[in-house]
C-alpha cells in the first residue's frame, strides 16, 4: 500500500490564498507545479537520508506530485513499503500486494550476512542454506554456511559450520521508522517556492 501523499491543499490559506486571488487558473497550476517540485525534493531527500540507503533510493526513484484542479497539490511516493515504513503495522505471511511473493513464512534475517538479502541472493553469494524440519510443524530456522554443497574437502579440512541465518514466522510487527519531511521541512519547501516565483517573502 502506497503512503498517503501530503496534500498541498491545506497550505492554501493565509500565505497562499491572496496570491492564488490575483492569479488565473494556468498561474495557479504553475505555482502548484512549483510548490510540488520544491516539496518532493525536500521528499526525496528525506528517503535517501535514512540509514536504509537501498530502499531509500526506491522510495526517492518513485516519488512524484500531481496538481487537482488548479487547487491543490499532493506529493508522495508509490512505493508499497512507503506506509509500513513510516507508520509501522504487522506483515504476515503470505503476504499481499506487488510485492508478495506468496511464501507460507516470512525469513527474517539474524546473521550478519543475511541482513538485507533474501534467501536466494544469499545462495548467490557462495552460501548454502538448509532449514531443519520439526515435523508435524513446518521448520522455524534456516541455517547455513559459506561454500556449496557438495564439494570435495582436502584431507584434514573440517567440515563447514552451519550458522543461524533466517528465522522464520508467520507475522511479524514492524516498529515505525518514520522517514516523510516534518511539517516545518514541507513548509519551508512551499515557502521557498513562492520566494522563488516573486510571491512572496522566504
Amino acid at each position: 500500500m502506497a503512503l498517503p501523499l501530503v496534500n498541498i491543499s491545506w497550505r492554501i490559506n493565509g500565505t497562499l490564498r491572496p496570491l492564488f486571488a490575483s492569479l488565473d487558473a494556468a498561474g495557479r497550476v504553475r505555482m502548484l507545479q512549483r510548490i510540488g517540485g520544491a516539496v518532493r525534493h525536500e521528499v526525496q531527500g528525506a528517503a535517501r537520508a535514512k540509514p536504509w540507503r537501498k530502499l531509500g533510493n526506491e522510495f526517492a526513484g518513485k516519488t512524484s506530485f500531481q496538481v487537482h484542479a488548479a487547487s491543490a497539490g499532493e506529493v508522495g511516493t508509490s512505493h508499497a513499503l512507503g506506509r509500513i515504513r513510516q507508520e509501522g503495522g504487522e506483515i504476515t505471511a503470505p503476504g499481499k500486494g506487488p510485492l508478495a511473493k506468496g511464501a507460507p513464512m516470512l525469513t527474517i534475517p539474524v546473521h550478519d550476512a543475511a541482513k538485507g538479502l533474501f534467501v536466494g541472493q544469499l545462495r548467490k553469494r557462495g552460501w548454502t542454506i538448509f532449514a531443519i524440519p520439526r515435523k508435524p510443524a513446518p521448520a522455524r530456522f534456516l541455517l547455513g554456511y559459506r561454500g556449496r554443497s557438495g564439494g570435495k574437502r582436502r584431507k584434514g579440512q573440517p567440515a563447514p559450520r552451519a550458522e543461524l541465518l533466517y528465522v522464520l514466522k508467520k507475522s511479524v510487527y514492524h516498529p515505525a521508522d518514520p522517514w516523510f519531511p516534518t511539517d516545518e521541512a514541507v513548509f519551508r519547501a512551499v515557502r521557498s517556492a513562492i520566494a522563488f516565483a516573486g510571491g512572496g517573502p522566504g
